[in-house]
């Protein structure tokens, strides 16, 4: 499954390695590929086209499953 980080960037869940939210200062969401590659999102609810973090981790754990 492709899911959306941010407004540019989506990945293949079969390809995500680890996933966490980083709450130390402003808050992000750290994401793991198997590339080795790691993508850093940052949490904006209330922006136009922001993203909510916490959501986006529960999209991504569940499609672990």
């Amino acid at each position: 499954m492709i899911i959306k980080l941010d407004r540019y960037r989506a990945v293949n869940t079969d390809h995500i390695v680890s996933a966490k939210i980083d709450t130390y200062g402003d808050t992000y969401l750290d994401v793991a590929l198997m590339t080795g590659e790691k993508i850093r999102v940052g949490h904006t609810p209330h922006c136009y086209d922001g993203v909510d973090v916490y959501k986006l981790f529960d999209r991504i754990t569940a499609a672990q499953e």
